[in-house]
């Protein structure tokens, strides 16, 4: 959905600017990953720097459990259109 992927946007944005670009990996260290991303703990996308994780993108998506979260959603879609 378009909304849920602006609100992404609009807080990874605002973390950024906080907290700067990212240079190491806080779950497995590494520094030599061609990039670095922003992770919300929480889920909940609160104003507090500490809800906030810097992860290779590797961890990123461990992290969000996102292949069973897109499964999920698309097994939603096929049974309920």
């Amino acid at each position: 959905c378009f909304l849920d992927f602006f609100n992404s946007y609009k807080w990874h944005t605002w973390i950024k600017r906080k907290l700067g670009k990212p240079e190491e990996c806080w779950q497995c260290g590494t520094s030599e990953a061609k990039r670095f991303e922003w992770s919300n703990i929480s889920g909940q996308y609160k104003r507090e720097l500490n809800d906030w994780k810097r992860l290779c993108p590797k961890c990123h998506h461990a992290f969000d459990n996102t292949t069973v979260k897109g499964w999920i959603t698309r097994k939603k879609q096929m049974l309920y259109g």
